[in-house]
């Protein structure tokens, strides 16, 4: 489905056909998409002085985990074994992953690698004036030293317990957590997926189970969780509270295909008010 939404994104724009969701035959699909992707490379062309569409899909690897979980085909390596096996003029694809599972996605494609790093000075200065205009010299050493010129690292890290067990070598999630915490944030946050999420300070540990909704596809339930969490913290709330409206937000995604399922700040607080989790502090 993530081929459709792509596709249907760029017709958004009336730069190709729309692709109507049917049967899940792969193969069908992507001979569509591919007729769609020639036409938007066609119309960006003729309308602009841009030599072509640059697809980009960012966590490629988080789609391919999803879908070895589910015995599927994960829609960005599927892209790209199509692509690498008939190019079409004036379509680029660019996948991000992380460099431990990048070849889980590229498999046999020929393609071209580049690592990102770390923000340099005037970039992380970029990125941070463009969200707040007045942040002052002290405190713009204070995020380079926090997050070793990644500007997108500050007081508080959300992770997944892979990434988490990844980093501290701790298979626990609780364990990973402590240990990323005396590495500097004020709080640490590990996403468990269907187990819930828990939340460490130096205070303790503060866990929620996962909300019961019937689940159709995790596409983006990541990110939406970071954005409930955030969207909580930039309205004063306690932290506690961030974390159940971020697992709100989540389990939300799930219920739709793609992340159209959240509409509102009201239905995520639905969801909190008619199953009410209890919150385990340790």
């Amino acid at each position: 489905m993530g081929i459709v939404q792509i596709v249907n994104e760029l017709a958004s724009r009336g730069l190709c056909d729309l692709l109507l969701p049917s049967e899940n035959n792969n193969r069908r699909i992507l001979k569509a998409a591919r007729k769609r992707f020639t036409q938007a490379a066609s119309a960006i062309v003729a309308q602009s002085k841009k030599l072509g569409l640059v697809i980009i899909i960012d966590a490629a690897d988080n789609a391919q985990l999803e879908a070895d979980r589910r015995h599927e085909d994960a829609f960005p390596k599927l892209l790209l074994s199509m692509l690498d096996h008939e190019p079409i003029d004036g379509v680029k694809l660019v996948l991000t992953a992380r460099t431990h599972r990048k070849d889980t996605v590229i498999d046999r494609a020929t393609v071209e690698t580049f690592e990102l790093g770390p923000f340099t000075e005037p970039e992380a200065r970029q990125f941070l004036e463009a969200r707040r205009s007045n942040i002052s010299e002290v405190e713009f050493a204070t995020v380079l030293s926090r997050s070793v010129r990644n500007a997108r690292v500050l007081d508080y890290l959300l992770t997944n317990r892979e990434e988490a067990a990844m980093l501290t070598g701790k298979e626990v999630p609780r364990d990973a957590a402590r240990e990323l915490m005396a590495r500097g944030p004020q709080a640490v946050v590990v996403k468990c997926g269907e187990l819930g999420a828990l939340l460490t300070t130096r205070r303790g540990t503060t866990e929620i189970t996962a909300y019961r909704v019937k689940v159709r596809d995790t596409t983006c339930a990541g990110d939406s969780f970071v954005a409930g969490f955030l969207l909580g913290l930039s309205r004063g709330w306690p932290l506690d509270e961030s974390l159940q409206l971020a697992n709100a937000a989540g389990a939300l995604c799930t219920t739709q295909i793609g992340h159209r399922a959240i509409t509102s700040l009201e239905g995520a607080l639905e969801l909190i008010k008619t199953q009410s989790l209890s919150l385990i502090t340790h």
